[in-house]
């Protein structure tokens, strides 16, 4: 994926500024009138498409967007424009029995599948709970109900056990955190976003919590003010590219992380900045860079899960 095209789909997955701004298409309650089999989804979002390959519905899937490069075979599938303007022409001659979105789709696009008479099912990220929630419409959107409910199973487990080994007495709070989705502008993760939700159950303390809006820009200074023990990078940056850049910006030289060297760089961005099945992952990897003693191992997979890529249980079969 091109470097401004995945910019935009980090921005995207972890604003979902337009997330809250219309709710008008809630996840459907009843049943689809098709078995699975016949079922056509499309997806509007990687979330949403590593999912449906997670549960195994991937022969369901007749259109992605672009942004869908997770598992590689997605890329195979018919791309239906951008995750923020996807084309309502390419989707309908696709002859979609369903199309789930990301929370990005416009009023309007909502607008123009309900009169097309194709349904739609918004998902949404905003907090582990939602995740776990969003696992399960898409489950019941592609017929696989059983698999969804493991899969949401098997991840609430293994989060609940992170987050129970770090947590702190009354008090006490982890190494101070302070995430960078992006440089230019410099936007972090305010206290209603789920990556302040995943900082937290990795052990640590993120400065920006303070901050209502999900994904703020800030002025530098208030870093500076905030003093983080450990900056995270969402983008990808060589680790001594990163600390030169850091420590050049003005105050900078005096910040804990920057002056002690923690600056973690090397957790691939798609693990943290997509909430779907590799956030275990990536909330498994962060609280190993956050903490002095490792996050414990991944849980075995549970016997009703198909499909692919989750993160590989370390002490138990696959």
């Amino acid at each position: 994926m091109k470097t401004s095209a995945r910019m935009l789909w980090a921005l995207f997955a972890l604003s979902t500024l337009l997330a809250a701004c219309e709710r008008e298409a809630p996840r459907p309650k009843t049943a689809l009138p098709l078995p699975p089999e016949q079922r056509r989804i499309v997806s509007l979002g990687p979330f949403v498409t590593e999912l449906v390959f997670a549960l195994g519905a991937e022969k369901q899937l007749v259109g992605v967007t672009d942004c869908c490069d997770y598992p590689p075979e997605a890329k195979k599938i018919a791309c239906i424009g951008t995750f923020n303007a996807p084309s309502i022409e390419k989707i309908l001659s696709l002859k979609p029995t369903v199309v789930i979105g990301s929370s990005m789709e416009t009023p309007e696009f909502v607008a123009a599948m309900k009169a097309a008479g194709v349904p739609f099912v918004r998902t949404y990220q905003n907090s582990f709970t939602e995740i776990f929630e969003s696992v399960r419409t898409v489950g019941e959107a592609a017929g696989r109900v059983g698999e969804a409910d493991a899969l949401a199973a098997r991840l609430q487990s293994e989060v609940a056990v992170i987050a129970g080994s770090y947590r702190r007495n009354p008090g006490e709070t982890g190494p101070r955190v302070f995430i960078e989705v992006w440089h230019d502008p410099l936007t972090t993760a305010g206290g209603t976003s789920f990556l302040h939700d995943v900082v937290a159950k990795a052990g640590g303390f993120n400065v920006a919590g303070e901050i209502a809006q999900m994904y703020p820009i800030v002025n530098p200074e208030k870093v500076v003010e905030w003093n983080p023990e450990v900056v995270v990078l969402c983008y990808m940056t060589p680790a001594g590219q990163a600390a030169m850049q850091l420590a050049n910006r003005i105050g900078w030289s005096k910040v804990a992380a920057v002056r002690q060297g923690r600056i973690i760089t090397d957790i691939p961005p798609d693990l943290l900045l997509r909430p779907g099945p590799r956030l275990l992952l990536g909330l498994r990897l962060l609280a190993d860079r956050l903490n002095t003693r490792p996050a414990p191992a991944l849980l075995p997979r549970t016997t009703g899960e198909t499909g692919v890529p989750l993160p590989p249980a370390e002490d138990g079969p696959t």
